[in-house]
């Protein structure tokens, strides 16, 4: 069978690929959709059915430093050993999320970078969370449901994917006009998809995204922005609506028609379009807030703009460099995971008031190895 696509996956065209490829050919029926959807349910249960741990990227560096058995804190070698059992006793798992494999892309030393592939391929037993575009209008989404139908305003199963699907080549246009034919090839992709890992990602993905160029310049603006406003420590709450409405301004664009249909359904938006959507949108979430309706909803607005409002709320603290990637890390483990691990000044934050975000999301945050692993054997001993 004629490959001319096929070199650009890491199985390229070998037997198994090549059989799925003619298994999906001849049933053209199923379509690529419901093909994925499958394909993502074994995703979905094995991230639900196992304790959640979120990493972020220093403590990364340092387990995967441990892999390199050059680890310059022992303490890392233990936490790793720790981790590889409860991953093979199918306990844990440590999701990768698009912030963690951006900053990973972004390692100028390619055997590092590699390395810490590797650590994430040992860890996260394949599972990733979906990207923040994506869980974005999804939280936004199920706030509007759950507003209509009192029901849970937290996608939780909704944002696992594979890591491939999160990272991966995904969006992949086929050099061919044969559109059964680019249909099964995907399929075949999506049935092998595991094999390639975040390794094969790097080094055969396509993923783009570009975000960490704007951080640096971003933390300037906004500590620019602090000195001419809000310094009380009482003002949090007006801050934060600040924010949180700039952030909805932020996540609500190019939005496509199914989108806009349910937003339309928000009380008094089943007559507007365009931009009077958004603002629909934005008295809604106003109006929530102020009856206390819904306090876990939009997690991802509340950690970033929450953040935001924290820091810019504390007398003489700056917006470093590192804290926009660093509340990022939070919208993905907050919400959606078990345990979240970080540095000492975000593990601050976020449990402690007016800001105390892992109660209020059940999760439990640690700012050292030794805290984490003893956690760990707590908890399954």
């Amino acid at each position: 069978m004629n490959l001319p696509d096929a070199n650009l996956f890491p199985f390229g065209s070998s037997p198994e690929f090549v059989g799925a490829l003619k298994y999906h050919l001849a049933h053209p029926e199923v379509t690529l959709a419901e093909h994925r959807a499958q394909v993502r349910k074994s995703i979905v249960a094995r991230a639900m059915g196992s304790y959640r741990l979120y990493i972020d990227t220093n403590h990364w560096t340092h387990l995967r430093d441990a892999h390199l058995n050059r680890a310059r804190d022992p303490r890392y070698v233990d936490l790793y050993d720790l981790l590889k059992k409860l991953v093979d006793d199918s306990k844990i798992v440590v999701p990768f999320s698009d912030q963690l494999f951006e900053e990973t892309c972004h390692q100028a030393d390619s055997a590092t970078r590699r390395a810490t592939a590797e650590v994430a391929d040992r860890l996260t037993r394949g599972v990733a969370i979906v990207r923040w575009e994506r869980r974005n209008i999804e939280e936004v989404l199920q706030w509007v449901r759950a507003l209509l139908s009192g029901g849970i305003a937290v996608p939780v199963e909704e944002s696992w994917a594979s890591l491939y699907d999160a990272f991966g080549l995904h969006e992949l246009e086929l050099s061919r006009s044969d559109e059964a034919f680019a249909q099964a090839f995907m399929k075949a992709v999506e049935d092998l998809a595991e094999r390639i890992g975040c390794c094969g990602i790097m080094e055969f993905g396509t993923y783009k995204s570009g975000a960490a160029e704007n951080w640096a310049n971003l933390a300037d603006e906004l500590t620019g922005h602090k000195s001419t406003t809000w310094r009380d420590q009482g003002h949090f709450s007006e801050v934060f609506e600040e924010e949180a409405l700039s952030y909805l301004d932020k996540v609500l664009v190019n939005l496509d028609s199914d989108v806009v249909s349910e937003l339309k359904r928000l009380p008094h938006g089943h007559s507007l379009d365009g931009p009077l959507v958004v603002a629909n949108v934005k008295r809604a979430f106003l109006a929530c807030e102020q009856l206390s309706l819904q306090p876990k909803a939009i997690p991802g607005l509340r950690i970033i703009a929450g953040g935001h409002a924290r820091i810019r709320t504390e007398g003489d603290r700056k917006f470093k460099r590192g804290d926009t990637a660093d509340l990022f890390h939070a919208a993905a483990a907050l919400p959606y995971c078990d345990a979240f691990v970080t540095d000492r000044s975000l593990c601050h934050m976020l449990t402690t008031q007016p800001s105390d975000l892992a109660t209020l999301y059940g999760c439990a945050v640690f700012s050292s190895p030794e805290e984490v692993a003893d956690h760990l054997a707590r908890l399954f001993a």
